[in-house]
């Protein structure tokens, strides 16, 4: 059932918030630090890929998941060193979210989670969608007209 649902939300966005504003805050504070912001960017992203790769709990990793690791990491740093707090928030969300079950068949009992998290997501795209148009109507007639 739903039940369950505002709960795994309400913890996914707490960690939401605290993976991007602890983020935004050492990228600040290295930023500060070292008197430049793509230094503070290097040294956050230095000290998160030593912590990632090499104190893995895991143990050692193959070549392929260092990749993608280091890809993946490189993508939320620089996300959040350009587009701030929000773009983290909604990428640790939205990736939250998505680990979640699928399915098309709506009898099955993890149905109405995979629902409700489908209607969250289509909600905070189409949010963001027009909170990004500021207003403007969508469709001017200028489509394939010159650039007037």
């Amino acid at each position: 059932g739903i039940g369950g649902f505002p709960d795994m939300f309400f913890d996914k966005l707490t960690e939401a918030l605290v993976f991007a504003f602890l983020l935004s805050f050492l990228i600040l504070l290295s930023g500060l630090l070292l008197r430049r912001k793509w230094l503070g960017v290097a040294a956050v992203w230095s000290l998160g890929f030593a912590i990632v790769i090499l104190i893995s709990p895991e143990g050692p990793r193959s070549l392929m998941e260092m990749g993608a690791t280091l890809a993946t990491f490189t993508l939320i740093i620089l996300t959040v060193a350009r587009f701030g707090v929000v773009a983290a928030i909604s990428y640790r969300i939205f990736t939250g979210i998505q680990l979640r079950p699928v399915t098309t068949e709506l009898s099955a009992w993890y149905a109405s989670e995979f629902v409700m998290y489908a209607t969250l997501m289509v909600a905070l795209a189409v949010f963001g969608f027009f909170t990004s148009t500021a207003g403007q109507k969508l469709w001017q007639g200028k489509l394939l007209a010159d650039g007037d």
